[in-house]
């Protein structure tokens, strides 16, 4: 079991950066039955979803930067035939 303290110790670990309310309302929504602890069964759907959002971020940011990459080269190409 999660108690709620240790959800933010590992969100945070993860770098996903939550405001307060945000926590509090992700938390609220995972513990189904109010005991104040998410339970695996509880924990496995919106640890899925935030593993899921981790992967998209590290995808988009790997995209953008060989996307920085190419543009960097292409700019160093045509510079260097145009000079």
């Amino acid at each position: 079991m999660i108690r709620f303290h240790m959800n933010e110790k590992v969100l945070r670990a993860m770098d996903v950066e939550l405001s307060e309310i945000e926590l509090n309302n992700l938390m609220l929504i995972a513990d189904k039955n109010g005991n104040g602890m998410i339970e695996y069964k509880e924990f496995i759907p919106i640890g899925a979803e935030v593993l899921h959002g981790l992967v998209m971020k590290q995808e988009t940011e790997r995209a953008l930067g060989q996307e920085e990459v190419i543009k960097n080269w292409i700019f160093s190409y045509i510079l260097g035939n145009v000079c």
